[in-house]
């Protein structure tokens, strides 16, 4: 975490960045990752974390065995 956060890419890919912590330590990993998200210009974040991609991507596109199914604003996708 701490070698991916201390760059600025400008295309960013995070498979479940965020595994199982403890409670202080992922609130510092959400932040960190808030503000890569700010100064990154692409970031492909895979989670099964619903609400943190809530707060974290104002877009989404749902990718399904390599096949876009939808693509849109992040609460519709991932309420579909």
């Amino acid at each position: 975490m701490g070698v991916v956060t201390s760059i600025d890419p400008e295309i960013l890919l995070l498979d479940e960045g965020i595994g199982a912590v403890d409670a202080e330590f992922l609130k510092k990993a959400q932040t960190r990752l808030q503000k890569l998200v700010e100064r990154s210009g692409i970031l492909v974040f895979a989670s099964h974390s619903n609400e943190f991609l809530a707060r974290l991507c104002k877009t989404a596109m749902w990718i399904d065995h390599g096949t876009i199914k939808m693509t849109g604003g992040i609460e519709d996708v991932v309420g579909a």
